[in-house]
This record gives structure tokens, C-alpha cells and sequence, in this order.
């Protein structure tokens, strides 16, 4: 089977911080036939430098939050980890789950220096976890940057010439806009040009809610939920 790839999936992908990034990693591993196209890779093009300033901002905001605590040997739960992050305070405020993610993230990082309370509830020391958040930052840069190579090397892009301006006008009728219904056309031109059964898969719930407008218009056979692909 062929898939073709939305931006949120690439994005998921390469930043290991990405609330879809399980799902993301998931198709990734699992699929061989993965398409995506110039419109894709623009699209993330644009959100790259965005993304990894508002991980990099979170990330040293976090760090001297955790800075403050007096008693560096002070032992937190990772609900009270979690509860660290509330107080981050930036000009450009990111959504909870981002924040849940990025703690998770360092919380499985650091899991080697974890210690067990009486419960076996697992908890961490506050300069602990400042030495792996820093050792993270620095690593950071270099694990995106694997990643969207090992996207690029293993993805095949897909170049449209075709405009298909009434299925665009129509797509434009179903409140499927740019640069969404830019996307769909390039994955319907994939499967018309190769011939081959093609399904979408996104993370873009107004999407997977047109589904059957948008079947009946493309040549794609299946919309996925990304969600759908949670381990």
C-alpha cells in the first residue's frame, strides 16, 4: 500500500518533542511505499525554524525555572516535573500538549537516573534533571537533523504541474483551503500519474471530516486519522 504523507507527519517525525510524534514514528517504521511532495516540504520548511525556536525557548525557560529550587537534591515526581512547566511564562505561549510532550520526553530521557520511592513511585533529582536537559538541548540540533535526513532519504517526492482548477474550485467550496487543498492535489496527481492506489494520511481532523467529499472528488482511496496509528 501506498500512503501519502500530510506536513504534521513529517513534523511529528523529525521533532522527537511533537505531540504526533509516537503516531509519526509509527508510520515512519512501519511503511515502505511513503510519498509526500514539494508543497509538503515547503510547508514544513516553514514551520521548521518556528518549532525548534519554541522547543529551544521552552526548554532554557524550563531550566531556570528548575534553577531556583534552592535544594538541588529535591526529589520530583514526574507530576510535579509536569507541574514545573506551568510556570513557563513566553512571549509566544505553546499548548499544553506540547509542553506534556517535551516533559515526557525529558522525563524518559533522564529514566536511567531515576530512583524509587517506598510506593515504587519513580522520582528524580532536581540537578538531575538540569544536567539531562541540558545534555538534551545539546543534542537536540543534531537529532532533527538525522531524522529529516532519514525522512528525505526514505520518503519519495512528488512534483504536480497539473493546476486541476475545477477540483480546486471545488475543494475551495468544501472549506478545504490552502495550502490543504494544494496538498490533496498533489496527492491525487501521484496516484493518477503512477497509477496506483494511494491513501492519505493526516493529523487534520477538518480532513478526516470532509472524508467522503473529498473520496468522491480524488483519485485517493482512504483518509487516515494519524491518531489511528497510536501504538
Amino acid at each position: 500500500m501506498d500512503y501519502f504523507l500530510d506536513t504534521c507527519v513529517e513534523v511529528g517525525y523529525v521533532f522527537c518533542t511533537d505531540p504526533w510524534n509516537d503516531e509519526s514514528v509509527e508510520v515512519f517504521n512501519d511503511n515502505d511505499y511513503l510519498n509526500y511532495s514539494h508543497t509538503v516540504k515547503m510547508e514544513f520548511n516553514k514551520k521548521y525554524h518556528e518549532i525548534y525556536n519554541e522547543n529551544r525557548n521552552f526548554l532554557r525557560s524550563l531550566m531556570d525555572i528548575l534553577n531556583l529550587e534552592s535544594d538541588k537534591e529535591k526529589l520530583l515526581s514526574l507530576d510535579e516535573f509536569n507541574q514545573k512547566s506551568w510556570q513557563v511564562d513566553l512571549e509566544e505561549e505553546i499548548d499544553e500538549r506540547k509542553k506534556e510532550k517535551i516533559i515526557k520526553t525529558l522525563w524518559e530521557f533522564s529514566k536511567s537516573k531515576h530512583l524509587n520511592t517506598e510506593s515504587g513511585n519513580p522520582v528524580c533529582k532536581v540537578k538531575t534533571l538540569l544536567i539531562y536537559i541540558s545534555k538534551f538541548i545539546r543534542n537536540f540540533s543534531y537529532g532533527i537533523l538525522k531524522r529529516k535526513r532519514a525522512f528525505e532519504s526514505k520518503v519519495m517526492i512528488h512534483t504536480r504541474h497539473d493546476k486541476y482548477q475545477e477540483l480546486y474550485d471545488k475543494l475551495e467550496e468544501n472549506g478545504i483551503h490552502y495550502p490543504d487543498n494544494h496538498i490533496v492535489l498533489d496527492a491525487h496527481d501521484l496516484s493518477l500519474k503512477r497509477n496506483i492506489t494511494l491513501e492519505f494520511i493526516t493529523a487534520d481532523k477538518n480532513m478526516v471530516t470532509n472524508v467522503n467529499c473529498l473520496v468522491d472528488l480524488l483519485n485517493i482511496n482512504k483518509f487516515h486519522y494519524l491518531k489511528d496509528f497510536a501504538n
